[in-house]
């Protein structure tokens, strides 16, 4: 009436979670292991990061890159994207036309050639899908790439410590691959165990936690884009998408972890795991550190004190699914 207002408010409670087992649940651990095939690969990745172009006399080969100029023609006429001067291209990266880096090997540094080509049926551009042209080569320079040998030379450059011979440099490599999978492992077990312990767990999710879990997301997403230089406007206009489609995208996603979090919440109140006041402030130290910042910087950004409790009480749930496995 004239001097009164009538308020409605719709509330979403607070899910009841009924857990099902959530111990004994038998789930197996990756077995690691490293093969020597594996740290020869990752050493040869190491040594192609320090290779060196160096000019050659020779022929060009399979492997080598050739600096170009050249011109293309269909019909005798000159096409619109199709000449260049100093062109480094690396013969073998089938980066070109099919066909061209190979007619290309034999070639010396100043000898000119001309080569046929049929572009691909889905080339981009449509005066040019399917149709045959004559490139017009001229080789100005010859470069091999030197891949450095596994010598002194090469372990100083790597700055490493205590790296001063190849079985240093494996032994490196070999913790290195283990630790990398170890926490592959590791995350994929830890998985593995929620989606055990949810199987049998009985829940309806409100569709608002979902919504709160989206956005969560997409902030995030957008923060990890800011990071490469992309804003999230800028994304969509790549992808020709929105914000409902990319929020569609991680809706399943975001149900995943809000399931996984009321799990942990559940198991956490059944067994009375709780972080003592002790403990809470040492992972806020510990955090603070880990992330290069003051502790009241960190707990202001992180949300408080009362947060570093909740995440790390269901660090400390996910242990207890672990130790009753």
């Amino acid at each position: 009436d004239e001097n009164k207002v009538e308020f409605a408010f719709t509330l979403t409670l607070y899910p009841e979670v009924k857990l099902g087992k959530y111990k004994k649940l038998g789930v197996k651990k990756e077995t690691i292991e490293v093969t020597k095939e594996e740290i020869t690969q990752a050493i040869d990745e190491m040594r192609n990061r320090y290779a060196e172009n160096v000019t050659k006399d020779g022929d060009i080969q399979n492997g080598d890159i050739a600096i170009i100029d050249f011109e293309g023609f269909k019909d005798g006429v000159p096409f619109e994207g199709g000449k260049s001067e100093n062109y480094s291209l690396e013969i073998g990266s089938h980066t070109f036309i099919p066909g061209f880096e190979e007619q290309l090997v034999g070639l010396k540094a100043g000898e000119e050639k001309e080569i046929e080509v049929t572009f691909p049926e889905d080339y981009h551009s449509e005066d040019l899908k399917g149709q045959k042209a004559i490139f017009k080569i001229k080789v100005n320079e010859v470069k091999e790439v030197k891949v450095p040998e596994l010598d002194k030379d090469f372990f100083e450059d790597l700055g490493m410590d205590g790296i001063d011979s190849k079985e240093s440099l494996e032994k490196q490599v070999e913790e290195n691959i283990k630790t990398h999978k170890e926490a592959h492992a590791e995350d994929h077990f830890i998985d593995e165990l929620l989606n055990k312990a949810m199987e049998d767990m009985t829940v309806e999710v409100p569709e608002a936690m979902v919504s709160e879990e989206t956005d969560r997301m997409l902030r995030q997403y957008e923060e990890n884009l800011k990071m490469q230089g992309i804003t999230l406007e800028q994304f969509y206009q790549f992808t020709n998408s929105d914000e409902a489609a990319l929020k569609e995208q991680m809706k399943e996603e975001a149900l995943k972890r809000v399931k996984e979090r009321l799990l942990l919440e559940a198991i956490k109140e059944q067994e009375k795991i709780e972080a003592t006041e002790e403990e809470v402030e040492k992972d806020a130290d510990d955090l603070a550190t880990k992330y290069n910042m003051k502790k009241d910087e960190f707990l202001n950004l992180f949300g408080g004190l009362e947060m570093v409790k909740y995440d790390l009480e269901m660090r400390k749930a996910i242990e207890f699914l672990k130790d009753n496995n």
